[in-house]
């Protein structure tokens, strides 16, 4: 509970990260155990605020604070090693794709043909930045990010019964891209524009398919806006 996480997926990261050099070192200080390292960066992960600092997490786990510091560099450094294997847009005829295809025989005649879906997050910031701070406010009256996901579609429905929220349509809802470093006062349709997938759409999503998006964003041939107010109408 305090890791805010399932321990069948704690299990799972733990196997991906374990042989990552940054936990092996000369030293004759040998480092703790990856499974503490990795439940120290998900305690520190999991909590923001003044709420819980570093010495608490310290406390915590019965090490310094320098040792909190510590773990956390490396386990984020072994998970964004892992980066490319888990965020990628799959290749138009490959096994996701055919996959996501497969998946329409089953699904609403009115859903079929849309293999992405895009939205916008909000991350916050711990402070306002000096430089052109003011720009990131949001509507909130928050100092953040907007992070652009998109999301690929293919089936397997019982991993989506996880997602309580999106179990919508019958997919998984892995992430295949997304974008960061816009403010979040920036339009969402703006910040859209300089994904990947909306500068090589062509190539990038098969023909008379589509992504799903709402009315934040642009309606084009590959990106259907579903209860977007026709102009006039």
């Amino acid at each position: 509970k305090q890791l805010c996480m399932h321990p069948l997926i704690f299990n799972d990261i733990l196997d991906q990260i374990s042989d990552h050099l940054i936990f092996q070192n000369q030293s004759n200080n040998k480092q703790l155990p990856i499974a503490i390292q990795l439940s120290i960066f998900l305690n520190h992960a999991g909590h923001y605020g003044n709420a819980y600092s570093l010495d608490d997490i310290g406390q915590w786990a019965g090490v310094s604070v320098r040792t909190v510091i510590n773990c956390t560099h490396h386990v984020m450094a072994a998970i964004l090693n892992q980066h490319d294997k888990f965020l990628y847009i799959p290749e138009v005829w490959s096994k996701e794709m055919q996959q996501a295809q497969s998946s329409e025989s089953q699904t609403c005649q009115s859903w079929r043909n849309g293999v992405f879906a895009a939205d916008g997050s909000a991350i916050n910031l711990f402070a306002k930045p000096g430089l052109y701070g003011e720009t990131f406010y949001d509507q909130k009256s928050n100092c953040s990010l907007n992070c652009q996901v998109r999301q690929h579609h293919f089936n397997k429905l019982r991993r989506n019964l996880l997602f309580h929220k999106l179990v919508i349509m019958p997919h998984n809802l892995m992430i295949a891209n997304y974008a960061l470093g816009q403010p979040r006062s920036v339009h969402d349709a703006y910040a859209f524009q300089n994904m990947h997938i909306a500068k090589n759409h062509e190539t990038l999503i098969l023909w008379g398919h589509w992504m799903w998006a709402d009315t934040a964003y642009p309606t084009e041939k590959w990106c259907v806006v579903p209860f977007k107010k026709p102009q006039g109408g």
